[in-house]
């Protein structure tokens, strides 16, 4: 799943953090970080925008959670 133009990375790691199981950042060298570690949260904060985030997601409740949170803040494309 791809979101774009993360505003409020505070909510965003609120929806996060809800996840059931994990959620990853697919960086573009196909590496993957955990974005439900406070560090990781913790780091990718100080800015607090994300212009685009490849995720991966490995339950469908949480892409389902994920998906309505980026429709209804018009996050994903």
């Amino acid at each position: 799943m791809k979101l774009f133009n993360i505003d409020n990375s505070e909510e965003f790691f609120n929806v996060v953090n809800e996840c059931k199981d994990k959620v990853e950042l697919v960086k573009k060298d196909g590496s993957r970080i955990d974005l439900k570690s406070k560090l990781t949260q913790n780091i990718l904060s100080i800015d607090g925008h994300f212009s685009e985030l490849q995720l991966a997601l490995h339950n469908r409740e949480d892409i389902s959670k994920l998906l309505a949170y980026a429709i209804d803040t018009k996050y994903i494309a």
